[in-house]
């Protein structure tokens, strides 16, 4: 009996045309921080926060730094700068 095995494990299945759920989210969250940016400030400031917000954005959506999501990576960096660094020797 022959069974068929799944190509591509690793890839996440696209929710909304090319997209991801996770990189739509993103793309979610980014959009109402500028949004909200141009409700509550002046157009300047929020043309500036635009243009920070947005690269954060999608970089968080797309980057990946050695095969490994850019929010799952700095997760584990926060988690190492927090985490003591001694080790004990146990037996």
């Amino acid at each position: 009996m022959r069974f068929q095995v799944p190509q591509f494990i690793e890839s996440e299945t696209k929710a909304i045309g090319p997209l991801t759920f996770t990189q739509a989210a993103w793309f979610g969250i980014g959009g109402s921080l500028i949004f909200i940016a141009f409700t509550a400030l002046p157009t300047i400031v929020a043309s500036i926060a635009t243009v920070i917000i947005a690269p954060i954005t999608i970089a968080l959506a797309f980057m990946k730094v050695s095969g490994i999501p850019l929010v799952t990576y700095l997760v584990k960096y926060i988690s190492f700068l927090i985490n003591p660094k001694k080790y004990r020797y146990k037996r």
